[in-house]
């Protein structure tokens, strides 16, 4: 199979989270000599089939719904394989590796990528549809954006940002089970569909929640004292992409120097941030791979709910006049992260989990796409359909589509997709590739076809 002809195809879910790295994972296609299709979940999955080219789809996760799309895929004689979106920081001792990793779904990808090397061994452990060889510990690419290479990337993107003026502290939040935006019954509900049900004991899922609400309301207190104890300092709470955003900003109220917001993503956010304060969320370590000071607040604290490495890598303080001294510290700090002891500890804790602090997840996945793809030779059965029946079949994914973003909640489940994906315009990803051109010189020039409203076949383009 010759690469010029396969096409890497990358669905978004939640933008605020996957749309960089996609997008950079993307043009890493392109610049090794293939092509890219990115988007919205429903485009991608429309449009790959009618391409009528030899691909391979990269999901964002797998689950149990996904496995009819899998299928499709298959018989066409396209691949399958997987890059989590979420895929390497869970609590002590979980079952979230394996529960995210389906042991029936797994029968159903070609090979899988993973964050790192204690997530693959877990995996293989208690997996039976899985192999070492079809395993590949890449990392991923939204780690390769919190390198020094992409900083400047981050500022030029980041228009909410610029508004927010310079002198702020980010403080991000990662309760989406105890400030959900449907009710705890519809936000399970939909993880049990979507993922592994017999992994989801409900009266676990209760005790997560009511942690959650805990740290929730303890967090908003903290964030209060703060803002009057600084008030030349803005304070941006950015909640999860789970997590009802009109509640956060009625809890928060009308502070004048707190903003709470979830335009543009994280990154955007920590490339000026004074510091970034969390309780367990991903995002710290991007922000200490950014070169940030990190402060974890712990008020309460369960190895059995919280994620581990994120609080490892952090300052921890369990009290809010802890927290104030830490903060009042970090201000004077000039170099925050500690003595070079400490940082290369915490680097070493990341790597377990991170394979990519100091190589480019990007440049391996390409790497193995290629060289799997044309190792499969996979005879691609592209059939042609009357004018009739590609109206049908369009109709048909349309109508699929539409039911499994609205059932079984409806209008509110529609609403709930919405704030996580709200769409892409040509002139933004058309920016957003200037800006990766700009500061990564080895990418090429590209070409960029719309196909539908937020989906987008990328190319190398002749000079």
């Amino acid at each position: 199979m010759r690469k010029e002809y396969l096409v890497c195809c990358l669905p978004l879910e939640t933008k605020v989270r996957d749309f960089d790295p996609r997008l950079y994972l993307a043009l890493m296609c392109i610049k090794n000599g293939m092509l890219s299709l990115i988007g919205s979940k429903s485009g991608v999955h429309m449009h790959m089939f009618k391409l009528k080219k030899p691909f391979v789809y990269v999901s964002k996760g797998i689950g149990v719904s996904d496995i009819p799309l899998y299928k499709k895929i298959r018989l066409s004689g396209g691949l399958v394989t997987a890059l989590d979106e979420e895929g390497g920081v869970y609590p002590k001792d979980s079952k979230t590796t394996i529960r995210r990793n389906n042991d029936t779904v797994l029968e159903y990808l070609d090979f899988l990528f993973m964050w790192g090397e204690n997530q693959k061994d877990k995996l293989l452990k208690h997996a039976r549809n899985i192999t070492d060889d079809r395993i590949i510990v890449s990392g991923h690419p939204r780690f390769d954006l919190c390198k020094p290479l992409f900083h400047d990337y981050f500022r030029d993107v980041g228009n909410a940002k610029n508004k927010a003026g310079s002198k702020y502290v980010l403080v991000n939040t990662n309760f989406s089970r105890g400030n959900p935006f449907l009710s705890f019954k519809e936000e399970l509900a939909i993880r049990k569909k979507l993922l592994n049900p017999d992994y989801y004991n409900d009266l676990d899922e209760e005790l997560i929640a009511y942690y959650q609400k805990l740290l929730f309301h303890y967090f908003a207190d903290a964030v209060k004292n703060l803002s009057l104890r600084y008030p030349e300092i803005l304070f941006i709470v950015r909640p999860h992409p789970g997590e009802s955003l009109s509640y956060a900003r009625k809890v928060y109220g009308e502070m004048p120097n707190i903003r709470v917001l979830r335009e543009g993503s994280v990154q955007e956010w920590i490339a000026d941030a004074l510091f970034v304060i969390h309780h367990d969320c991903t995002t710290a370590i991007e922000a200490f791979l950014s070169g940030k000071n990190v402060i974890s607040y712990c008020p309460i604290f369960d190895e059995k709910y919280a994620q581990e490495l994120p609080i490892e890598i952090s300052e921890v303080v369990k009290t809010q006049d802890e927290l104030v001294d830490t903060v009042e510290q970090t201000l004077q700090l000039i170099d925050g992260r500690g003595g070079v002891k400490t940082m290369r500890e915490r680097e070493l804790l990341i790597k377990k989990i991170i394979a990519n602090v100091d190589f480019s997840a990007a440049e391996i996945i390409v790497k193995e796409l290629i060289e799997r793809c044309e190792k499969a030779n996979f005879d691609f059965q592209f059939t042609e359909m009357s004018k009739g029946e590609e109206m049908l079949n369009l109709m048909s994914e349309k109508i699929y589509w539409r039911f499994q973003n609205l059932a079984p909640f409806n209008k509110r489940q529609s609403l709930r997709s919405f704030d996580k994906f709200p769409g892409i315009t040509y002139a933004e990803i058309k920016s957003r590739i200037a800006a990766f051109r700009e500061n990564d010189k080895t990418i090429p020039p590209v070409s960029i076809l719309q196909l539908s409203k937020d989906t987008f076949y990328l190319s190398g383009k002749k000079e």
